[in-house]
């Protein structure tokens, strides 16, 4: 089985048409320019995709356009169906038209029991060896996964992912807390709801924004995995008018009017859907010219004081009152991820000594024993210091 970190910035790629035909050169090129951008995959024939115009052997070549492009991400493609035949004929073709991955919505219209969905999503990870990620997208498909349902197939070693788009963060976060002990990864699903599900422990988003800003969100998702969700807020509200005006009409409409201005293709969508109307085409122009007065962040920038620690606990969860219950002793490979060898810095070292001590003991020791190495700020050390990623 292919092996996929799940974490970071994944766009849903829009399909590019030319009179009513794929356009796969100018969909090759995107692919090429959001992973220049540094996003770290790309998923195809979503919704974002239009996959449900697109015929099955275009669904293929789609997949295939999109694998031969790019040689640094993954591609994740989008294989779902309320037929469970389909989904897994949909599926195996995309293994064999390179895809990386697979993400698959929920069954849709016929809206089955908790058991036929388990039964659905478990019948293709058996037999297609690739990781999977479950869509939950209830106002696409009439239904919610049952939280319950989420947690079982976590259990299974091909299902290792969950979009998010229920827009109920208190749901999103019962996910991500019973699934904390599994290789299991929670992306958004909803551009403006990506900061909060990074906030409540999710490592990702599968984006729709990323396809006109794939810079700007790739950094905000990086601040926010690196702890720095001073720089992260601001990235998140640099975004928030442009999230908020793609889906001033039904996805993908606006995207795709957004990615002609910035001359990545035509606007053309397939019928039911239609071009943005004018009223909206302005407003979406303005945003647009707004966003290219800002300065860019560059994601690979985006980095933590110390080399090679990204460092993504907050200071509140130290406040535990013992290593035991400290979801920091728990998560340590997950939370703290190495791209160097380095030794854990000395205040990190320091800040897992008095776990067990009390309350006031274990603040009074902390900044005691960081304050005496001559580090001031004690608290603000654990933060990443991210102004070079504006920097040219």
């Amino acid at each position: 089985m292919t092996d996929i970190t799940l974490e970071g910035v994944y766009p849903a790629i829009t399909t590019p048409f030319d009179d009513d035909q794929i356009d796969h050169d100018q969909l090759a090129q995107n692919a090429r320019f959001m992973e220049a951008a540094g996003v770290d995959g790309i998923v195809p024939v979503g919704s974002t995709g239009e996959s449900a115009t697109l015929s099955h052997a275009e669904h293929v070549d789609v997949i295939e356009t999109v694998s031969a492009a790019v040689s640094d991400v993954p591609v994740i493609a989008g294989s779902g169906s309320n037929n469970t035949r389909e989904a897994l004929s949909l599926s195996r073709q995309a293994a064999d038209a390179g895809a990386d991955g697979l993400l698959l919505i929920s069954p849709y219209y016929n809206k089955p029991e908790a058991e036929g969905l388990y039964e659905h999503y478990t019948t293709v990870a058996d037999a297609v060896d690739l990781p999977q990620i479950v869509y939950n997208v209830p106002s696409r498909t009439g239904s919610s996964i049952p939280i319950d349902t989420t947690v079982r197939l976590a259990d299974h070693p091909n299902i290792q992912g969950y979009k998010a788009a229920s827009g109920d963060l208190n749901l999103i976060s019962e996910v991500v807390e019973r699934t904390r002990d599994t290789e299991f990864a929670v992306l958004s699903g909803d551009d403006g709801m990506t900061l909060p599900v990074l906030s409540v422990g999710g490592t990702g988003t599968i984006s729709v924004v990323a396809n006109v800003e794939p810079a700007r969100t790739s950094a905000m998702v990086a601040a926010a995995l690196a702890g720095d969700f001073a720089l992260a807020r601001r990235l998140h509200h640099e975004l928030g008018p442009l999230i908020r005006q793609l889906f001033a009409e039904t996805n993908p409409i606006p995207v795709k009017e957004a990615m002609h201005m910035r001359d990545r293709g035509s606007p053309e969508l397939r019928s039911p859907l239609t071009r943005l109307s004018p009223a909206h085409r302005e407003e979406l122009s303005r945003l647009l010219s707004d966003l290219e007065e800002l300065p860019t962040p560059d994601p690979a920038k985006v980095t933590t004081r110390w080399p090679g620690l990204r460092w993504r606990a907050s200071a509140a969860e130290w406040g535990r009152r013992s290593s035991k219950q400290s979801p920091i002793v728990k998560e340590w490979k997950s939370s703290l991820r190495w791209t160097a060898r380095p030794r854990p810095p000395l205040p990190v070292l320091v800040s897992w000594m008095p776990l067990n001590f009390p309350r006031g003991s274990r603040q009074m020791t902390r900044t005691f024993l960081l304050t005496s190495l001559g580090l001031n700020r004690a608290w603000n050390i654990l933060q990443p210091v991210n102004e070079q990623a504006f920097r040219p």
